[in-house]
């Protein structure tokens, strides 16, 4: 299955509402801030008597004013909660923000829709609160697996089958143009790149709704009977492949090696270029394994990117700063670095790192080629 968001496929006609009380998966685009990258799900269960103040169960709300949500969200450790709003709200809302809305009307028993509804209302319970989890916990998933449990495991049984995506390709294209991308790119280690099922992508609310779109109850009839646009505000999904970005990084990687090469005869400038280069590089490794430490990505021996930015790159900074006795490890880190470059190359590593090589590896060189430089004319 190739996962392609519908809204992106044709023209969706308006929603019209139902005569009867109806479920709809409600997935709306993303939008400009880094919590919404990835756009959101929320559940409606429209009634014709209470028409746009029907509820809307919305398991994405966070507290914005904790100064600390931006680390917590990072780690994978930010407390969210659900929320009951009306109709009526939620659609004023998107239009607001510009986002669309798109509506799968969900062919349910009268049974089937109780029980939905008395699970949403659980945990939709002030204080019923949980840790968000970018792939396995987040406002999708707690959709996903309240309808998967109202249709007898159905669900995931139906989107067993395999996809064309990793979560590493799909979170990359959804970062596109954000400031997320470079960290994500750089911090997706090899195990994201293991090829997903399609309930497994369907972390994501656009593949939750091409995921919907394929199932069949057990009767033999399709779980979705309707998909209409209910918010039409300008926003689109994201898109279904990420950006190349070897070129970009590659020439940020050649504009380095350029600057210490040229600069470097500035008395002191040059060592100030690689000093800073090394603390990047350190900063980088640094973020990566604390991230590990607390559960935040694959382990750290999956990410390659721990190949080309690494702890030892201290020794850089360390070398820049007159201590001649942190020339070998400099070394070692070039040397480290190209070997994993190597590696990338003669095996093929999934998480595709030419990129990564691209940024590092010639400012590596460069330092490095410039420390030695003077070190054997303070040696002469």
């Amino acid at each position: 299955m190739i996962l392609v968001p519908l809204a992106l496929a044709a023209e969706l006609p308006p929603c019209s509402a139902p005569e009867e009380r109806t479920a709809f998966l409600l997935t709306m685009v993303p939008g400009g801030t880094i919590p919404t990258t990835f756009g959101h799900t929320a559940l409606l269960v429209y009634d014709p008597k209470t028409g746009q103040e029907s509820p809307v169960y919305d398991h994405g709300h966070y507290d914005s004013k904790d100064p600390w949500f931006a680390v917590d969200y990072a780690l994978q450790r930010a407390e969210y909660w659900g929320k009951v709003r009306s109709l009526s709200r939620v659609r004023g809302l998107y239009k607001y923000w510009k986002r669309d809305i798109v509506a799968q009307r969900l062919r349910l028993t009268d049974e089937e829709l109780d029980a939905l509804v008395a699970d949403q209302l659980a945990l939709t319970t002030e204080g019923n609160t949980f840790r968000y989890q970018w792939y396995e916990r987040n406002c999708t998933t707690r959709v996903r697996d309240s309808l998967d449990g109202v249709l007898g495991g159905h669900l995931q049984v139906a989107l067993a089958g395999p996809t064309d995506h990793t979560v590493r390709d799909q979170v990359l294209a959804h970062a596109s143009g954000t400031p997320l991308l470079p960290v994500l790119s750089w911090g997706t280690g090899s195990l994201a790149s293991t090829p997903l099922t399609a309930w497994q992508a369907a972390f994501l609310p656009d593949a939750l709704m091409e995921g919907l779109a394929d199932v069949q109850r057990p009767d033999g009839q399709e779980l979705v009977s309707q998909t209409c646009r209910l918010v039409k505000a300008g926003g689109g999904f994201a898109p279904r492949t990420a950006p190349p970005l070897g070129r970009a990084f590659g020439q940020v990687g050649v504009g380095v090696a350029a600057a210490v090469g040229l600069l470097g005869f500035v008395p002191g400038l040059g060592r100030a270029l690689v000093a800073l280069f090394g603390l990047a590089l350190v900063g980088i490794a640094g973020i990566d394994l604390f991230g590990y430490a607390v559960g935040a990505g694959s382990p750290w021996w999956s990410n390659h990117g721990q190949a080309y930015a690494n702890p030892l790159a201290l020794a850089l900074v360390l070398q820049a700063l007159g201590w001649r006795r942190a020339r070998p490890f400099t070394w070692l880190v070039v040397g480290v670095a190209t070997l994993g470059a190597l590696l990338a190359m003669v095996r093929g590593f999934p998480n595709h790192d030419a990129h990564m090589v691209a940024l590092v590896l010639p400012g590596l060189w460069a330092s490095a080629a410039h420390l030695e430089r003077l070190a054997r004319r303070q040696a002469a």
